[in-house]
């Protein structure tokens, strides 16, 4: 089960003070004027401990917890919405199998790279293969910007200039674990 920060916090000082509560409970046993007078403001005092540092604990969780949409769209209207979603869907409707069909080459490229007997002449094949799907998906996605980009208002154009290079600038090691 996946909990913010902040119900994290909230969790581990309820554990704390359970814990706490079942201590004192033990040590004062028989002792009950003892027992209700200790524990009751303990009980509160970590209640209080745990509220207080629970807003300390998501506050630096802002950008990085939520994905937010770059300037540029959220600045877009609705026709100019349903355009880039046509637009994107045509993209993908090219980009997904190229992109299963350059796995496959690559699984065949590993099979035939460590055979007994290597045919280096197929390897070269597939390796060909690939990299003619890899210079037809970049056309594409170029393209694709390009066409995404004549749709934007100048103002529009601005912020989605300053977003493309800013995300070149960062390259593919800011992405998340898995998609390389």
């Amino acid at each position: 089960m996946y909990m913010t920060p902040a119900l994290n916090k909230f969790f581990i000082v309820g554990v704390s003070i359970n814990s706490a509560y079942y201590y004192c409970a033990e040590q004062l046993k028989g002792n009950t004027v003892m027992r209700k007078t200790i524990l009751a403001p303990v009980i509160i005092m970590l209640m209080l401990l745990g509220m207080a540092t629970a807003p300390v604990a998501t506050a630096d969780h802002g950008k990085a917890a939520g994905k937010h949409k770059p300037a540029w769209k959220e600045s877009l209207t609705k026709q100019q919405k349903d355009t880039l979603r046509v637009k994107k869907v045509t993209f993908l409707k090219k980009k997904l199998p190229a992109k299963a069909r350059m796995k496959t080459i690559k699984t065949e490229l590993a099979v035939l790279s460590i055979a007994d007997k290597p045919d280096q002449e197929a390897i070269n094949k597939k390796i060909d293969e690939l990299l003619a799907l890899k210079k037809d998906l970049l056309r594409a996605k170029y393209a694709h910007i390009a066409s995404v980009r004549k749709e934007l208002a100048p103002n529009q154009q601005a912020m989605f200039d300053k977003w493309r290079l800013k995300k070149a600038k960062r390259g593919k090691c800011h992405r998340k674990h898995g998609h390389h």
